[in-house]
């Protein structure tokens, strides 16, 4: 069972937030990757969420401008407490007594990314935060980039749970966990990858949902 080969690391910018990961095979469909990150507890129990709302909410607090969080991968809990966390008035903080709408796209039937009539308002001319659960390689937040230019929105800036990039696209991105904290984390194209070529059966496929086993 992948369960039993679980272990957890902690954040290095709070030890109080941890992750669990199952190293072994998986593909996301695009990519081959040697570890699966277990969010389900990030995102779904409210004092972790918080914790790492705060986390992300550090980098915006004294000189970003934000009215709109886009949350994408089921982040919409951690963005209402990043949100909560950025209205907190403060000498140093500059959204205190702003409105901060929290959204997230939805997927059209070909795959796009789009806004529905009643949100759009929420994007357009809007100081946009991008909230992503993992960014390995990188091509949802190229999708949603591409999907906040569409509708008008001004970038502010892109958080993560965990990220293996720096930047993407040009843009940092902050996240709570990266490579660094992930012994010889890899992410390959499927034609790349070394445990294929090794003849490594695949664990599972995986998702921002979780994991289906093969």
């Amino acid at each position: 069972m992948l369960e039993e080969r679980v272990f957890t690391i902690e954040s290095p910018k709070n030890k109080l937030i941890t992750l669990d990961v199952i190293p072994g095979h998986f593909t996301t469909g695009n990519a081959h990757l040697n570890y699966y990150l277990n969010m389900s507890r990030i995102k779904a129990n409210a004092l972790v969420a918080r914790d790492v709302a705060r986390e992300m909410a550090i980098p915006y607090l004294s000189k970003s401008l934000v009215d709109t969080i886009i949350c994408m991968e089921d982040t919409e809990v951690i963005g209402a407490y990043m949100a909560e966390e950025l209205l907190e008035n403060g000498s140093m903080v500059v959204n205190s007594d702003r409105d901060i709408h929290v959204v997230r796209p939805t997927v059209s039937i070909g795959g796009q990314l789009i806004f529905m009539q009643s949100t759009q308002k929420f994007v357009y001319n809007k100081h946009i935060v991008l909230l992503i659960s993992s960014a390995s390689t990188g091509k949802t937040i190229l999708k949603a980039l591409e999907c906040i230019s569409y509708y008008g929105g001004n970038l502010e800036g892109i958080s993560a749970i965990f990220s293996a990039r720096a930047k993407i696209a040009g843009q940092e991105i902050n996240a709570i966990f990266s490579t660094d904290d992930i012994p010889n984390y890899e992410v390959s194209k499927p034609s790349e990858c070394k445990m294929c070529k090794d003849k490594q059966k695949i664990d599972a496929i995986v998702n921002h949902d979780g994991y289906t086993m093969v």
